[in-house]
């Protein structure tokens, strides 16, 4: 009897309420920091508590402090910036990380030889590589199928150019290519006078090696290979995120192929430091066959419902492509390229078959983000957008990706129209070959962030983080409130420079928005998650200051030194050494 009264004692005192101090004391404490909120009501503080992953307090130290329990982990800041978890609202961290490890970055070669040398150097070096891509060539002068086949012919080989337009092939690559005809087309390939295919394309942002290639990979007995360089590939990636503040990502070019190995990424963890979201990539040949369209969306939409968490987002979102860009003359423009008298390019998708597919989208509710850099393009896809909308409907968000130039009166209607602008202000440091297509009376329009602002457009900014696309988020605030051109000469568009809290805003709630997420993260508010950076600046202006612009620009860091620790939950998962 006596045992019976002691375990029920024993029980009791368990289920007794927890005393009311040791509920409120603070898990982690961060104090005598300058923190920027990106939370207009609060913008700024001096310390924050987390409790149970979310921020439970933010003010002053005193008040803060005042939430110090004896397990409480106290980090005192010494004066250093502390700011939301950065928002990156445009990256390929899943598709371009699970091809990373069978990349050479080709950004800085400048000839078509020393291309040629880097390639092979890497072959000799990893001959158990299944396939290789070079990523980032600067069209210094074209690279045939003969150059790459001088690499290897054993192996598929491509060359990516850096604004992922441009493509070149080698032999094997494109016989594989060349196995479905619709797919060669739909990349843009190039045909002889003879009618013969070159090997060359203008529309290489489709290229997806694990659908083109798989078949060969299995084949050859070397899909394994292939699964196991692309798990080791997403993950450095998203480290790398995590070094540069990056704390949710949105990835915008998910394809069917790619969701094993994204399934078989989260089994294994790979999201739990991390906040991805996934945009599926949509073809413009999606129409030829509407019903097995309509089938692989309910697909893409189930996915987000059995597999959706607070670390990884699938289903609700898709992409697509009105135009290319301005290096290949495929950025769609309503006015000659200076240098291509006459010449404007033209939309990737027909414009009645853009409506309709946005009908089919309105459907189920999703959000669409549609890349278009040329006035032509966001002209047609403010159109598109416009003939779904509905005045009383859900908010869809619905996106321009790049944005880069308007017609007149097009930022009035995107405005009205609630289309968000996902934006890289990266992009605007440009190249020569961006100063010679668009010409010098038409880039200072390029990416006028304060005049769409003014114009009520929602801005966001991302990375389009590449291989040689760095994520940079410091770059790309450095770029926006500078307008630094690649000459680092001139200030295009000066007038449209934005201020580096602008900026910083853009990259974290602005996008946080962008992706319908800013109920989680985005900016420092109670009841939020405690996604953070801790910099290693005393000041926001330290962030554009003549020593980051050489260090920039002449170094090439993009950033990376102004990241101190990285918190996502209230855990640290990168701290500098």
């Amino acid at each position: 009897m006596k045992d019976w009264r002691i375990v029920w004692a024993l029980a009791v005192s368990m289920l007794a309420p927890v005393p009311a101090a040791c509920i409120r004391d603070a898990d982690l404490i961060i104090h005598h920091a300058k923190i920027y909120t990106s939370d207009k009501s609060n913008l700024r503080a001096s310390a924050l508590a987390v409790k149970d992953r979310l921020i439970m307090k933010i003010g002053t130290d005193r008040v803060v402090l005042a939430l110090k329990g004896p397990k409480t982990r106290v980090i005192d800041a010494r004066g250093k910036v502390l700011v939301p978890g950065l928002v990156d609202n445009h990256a390929h961290p899943l598709f371009v990380g699970a091809f990373q490890k069978a990349t050479v970055d080709i950004f800085e070669l400048k000839t078509k030889q020393d291309v040629i040398q880097n390639l092979a150097a890497f072959l000799q070096e990893h001959p158990e590589m299944p396939y290789l891509i070079g990523f980032s060539w600067h069209y210094q002068s074209p690279i045939t199928v003969s150059d790459l086949d001088a690499v290897s012919r054993e192996i598929p080989i491509v060359i990516w150019a850096y604004d992922a337009e441009g493509g070149s092939a080698n032999s094997l690559a494109l016989q594989l290519l060349l196995e479905d005809p619709g797919e060669y087309r739909k990349l843009g390939g190039q045909y002889n006078e003879q009618g013969r295919p070159t090997g060359q394309f203008i529309y290489f942002h489709q290229f997806n090696p694990f659908k083109s290639f798989k078949p060969w990979f299995v084949a050859q007995r070397r899909w394994e290979k292939v699964m196991e360089l692309a798990l080791a590939g997403m993950d450095e990636m998203l480290t790398e995120a995590l070094r540069n503040g990056v704390t949710t990502v949105n990835d915008v070019q998910i394809y069917p192929e790619l969701m094993p190995l994204i399934l078989e990424f989260k089994a294994r963890g790979g999201f739990e430091k991390i906040r991805v979201r996934g945009s599926w990539n949509v073809s413009e040949s999606c129409l030829d066959d509407e019903q097995a369209f309509i089938d692989g969306l309910e697909a893409w939409i189930k996915a987000g419902q059995e597999h959706s968490d607070e670390h990884l987002i699938l289903g609700n979102a898709v992409k697509m492509y009105m135009d290319g860009g301005a290096g290949t003359y495929t950025a769609w423009l309503s006015e000659s390229y200076a240098d291509r008298p006459g010449y404007t390019s033209g939309p990737l998708w027909d414009v009645q078959k853009f409506k309709r597919v946005m009908e089919i989208f309105d459907r189920y509710d999703l959000q669409v983000q549609t890349h278009a850099c040329g006035d032509a393009a966001v002209h047609a896809v403010i159109d598109g957008y416009a003939h779904v909308h509905r005045p009383q409907g859900p908010n869809l968000r619905h996106r321009i990706e790049h944005a880069e130039f308007f017609m007149p009166g097009d930022m009035q209607r995107m405005a009205a129209l609630e289309i968000y602008a996902a934006m890289m202000p990266t992009h605007f440091f440009g190249d020569e070959t961006v100063k010679r297509t668009l010409g010098k009376k038409r880039i200072p329009e390029m990416m006028p962030w304060k005049t769409m602002a003014k114009a009520g457009i929602h801005v966001s900014f991302g990375s389009d983080r590449c291989i040689s696309n760095p994520w940079s988020p410091f770059a790309g605030i450095l770029v926006a409130n500078r307008r630094i051109f690649y000459d680092l000469l001139t200030n295009p568009g000066k007038h449209n420079a934005i201020s580096v809290e602008d900026a910083l805003y853009y990259y974290t709630y602005g996008s946080a928005e962008a992706l319908c997420m800013e109920d989680m993260v985005g900016s420092l508010a109670v009841g939020k998650r405690a996604d953070m950076v801790i910099l290693t600046v005393d000041g926001l202006d330290d962030l554009v200051s003549m020593w980051t612009i050489m260090r920039t620009f002449f170094d090439y860091d993009y950033g990376v030194n102004f990241v101190e620790k990285t918190f996502v939950d209230g855990v640290a998962v990168f701290e500098r050494e």
